[in-house]
C-alpha cells in the first residue's frame, strides 16, 4: 500500500486487506518470471478492470512492478517462500 494504493485507503482503518484479491495473480506473474513491463501492465488491468478506474500508464507503473520484482519471492518443496 506505500507503493501502489489505486484507491487510496492505506490510512483507512481496516483496509489492510483491500488488496488481497490482487495478490494470487501478482504472485503468479512473479514465480513465472514475468517481466517489469507484464507486471504494470497488470497493475493498470486490475485498476481499470476491477475498480473501474481510468487507464493508468503502465510506464507509471514500473516503479511498483520493479519493487514487487525485487521480493525475494519463490516456491520450494510445494511451499512459498
Amino acid at each position: 500500500m506505500n507503493e501502489w494504493d489505486p484507491l487510496r485507503v492505506k490510512d483507512e482503518p481496516g483496509a489492510a486487506d483491500e488488496y488481497s484479491d490482487c495478490v494470487a495473480g501478482l504472485y503468479q506473474r512473479l514465480v513465472s518470471g514475468a517481466s517489469e513491463s507484464e507486471i504494470a501492465a497488470h497493475l493498470v488491468e486490475l485498476e481499470t478492470q476491477l475498480w473501474g478506474q481510468a487507464a493508468g500508464r503502465v510506464t507509471d507503473r514500473l516503479p511498483v512492478a520493479r519493487s514487487l520484482k525485487a521480493l525475494r519471492i519463490g516456491v520450494r518443496d510445494g511451499l512459498a517462500t
